[in-house]
């Protein structure tokens, strides 16, 4: 039923939030039974779901209900940058993030000054650990072959830009230099 939150006071809105979350509860215990039916070692529970991060009770919940199907581990996966709003990682076996991190200010930068932003974004990626003690694991991470694509390395829109293999390249080289012991 569609609720109009105009006209609706905050128990709307609570209305609203419960019967998503049985919707995508009911969704995820199917993909519950069928990760521990095939013995599936991991099952990612949410990615990038910033709308409602914040429901904290709910994700509770829905993560003891996945628990009591599935005797694999849950993993959620935040959008880059959102990694320090989740309030409920204590709920999971192990914390996932988006891993789309503007690593340059303009186009053409080499693997040496991408460097850089990605030893920031490891010692932002350090704090979340050192708060929580879990694993983190980097579930998507990406750029395109365009001139740019370390500037904003989600965006696939602007399809202008000219192709550049070696700022792709230099964005997984920067990365794994970095992350890869």
């Amino acid at each position: 039923a569609y609720i109009n939150f105009a006209d609706s006071d905050f128990a709307g809105r609570d209305i609203y939030w419960d019967k998503w979350f049985e919707s995508y509860g009911n969704f995820m215990k199917y993909y519950a039974e069928l990760a521990e039916e095939t013995g599936c070692e991991m099952l990612c529970i949410g990615c990038e779901m910033s709308g409602n991060e914040r429901k904290e009770a709910h994700w509770r919940k829905l993560i003891a209900e996945i628990r009591s199907i599935y005797s694999g581990k849950l993993i959620y996966n935040t959008n880059h940058g959102r990694e320090e709003e989740v309030t409920w990682f204590d709920a999971v076996d192990y914390i996932g993030t988006s891993a789309y991190f503007p690593v340059a200010r303009e186009g053409g930068a080499s693997s040496e000054e991408m460097q850089k932003t990605w030893q920031w974004v490891r010692e932002q990626m350090y704090k979340v650990y050192q708060k929580w003690q879990k694993k983190i694991v980097f579930i998507e991470i990406g750029c395109r072959s365009a001139h740019g694509c370390s500037t904003m390395p989600w965006d696939f829109t602007h399809t202008d830009l000219p192709h550049d293999e070696e700022e792709q390249a230099a964005f997984y080289d920067s990365c794994l230099s970095v992350f890869g012991k």
